[in-house]
This record gives C-alpha cells, sequence and structure tokens, in this order.
C-alpha cells in the first residue's frame, strides 16, 4: 500500500510538471519535457476523449482527483 502511494505521488508530480511545462512551449521539445508528456499522456488522453470540448483542458485535474481517491483507499 505504501509503494501504491508513493507511485501515485510521483504520477501525480508528473502531471503537475506537464501543466508547468505547456505553458512554456519552449521548453516542450526537450526530451525530458517529451518523456513526461509521454507517460502523462498516457491516462489523460483517455480522459480527454470523454469530455466536451472546452477552452481548458481538465483532463490531468480529474486524473490526479481519481488518484487521490484511489490513494485513500
Amino acid at each position: 500500500m505504501v509503494l501504491l502511494r508513493f507511485f501515485i505521488e510521483v504520477y501525480s508530480t508528473l502531471i503537475v510538471i506537464n501543466i508547468l511545462i505547456s505553458f512554456f512551449p519552449e521548453y516542450r521539445s526537450l526530451k525530458v519535457s517529451q518523456i513526461i508528456y509521454n507517460s502523462v499522456e498516457f491516462t489523460c488522453k483517455p480522459v480527454r476523449e470523454r469530455l466536451p470540448q472546452m477552452p481548458l483542458d481538465l483532463s490531468p485535474i480529474i486524473v490526479m482527483i481519481f488518484l487521490s481517491l484511489i490513494s485513500r483507499i
């Protein structure tokens, strides 16, 4: 259980980093940014596809809420 919470915290941190990187286009081309994006996109893309079109992407927030709920179980 402790290990699961650790991975959830790490993944949540990656989501936050990805959100921050999205505000700085010049950093998106860095290799580490692409790795973070690809790892986060794995969970955010299915959520984004189920949401209606909006000007603001809420999928990372929804994924983080879901992960938070899982970690409390």
